[in-house]
């Protein structure tokens, strides 16, 4: 696993442990973990971008 990948990774759980649930609830539906989960990748990959942009500049030979 690249660098960009391990940093992305701890950008989504970042982003997880920001959105994840409270504990004092469970009466969440399914779309509502399915939202989440998009929203944890869809986390990760604008990090991952953001990465790429700022250290990298677009150079694919990183990835």
């Amino acid at each position: 696993m690249g660098f960009i990948h391990l940093v992305a990774a701890m950008g989504a759980l970042m982003f997880y442990g920001i959105l994840s649930p409270d504990n004092e609830y469970d009466n969440y539906t399914t779309n509502y973990y399915v939202i989440r989960i998009a929203l944890v990748v869809l986390a990760g990959a604008v990090v991952a971008f953001a990465i790429r942009a700022v250290f990298f500049l677009g150079d694919d030979s990183y990835f």
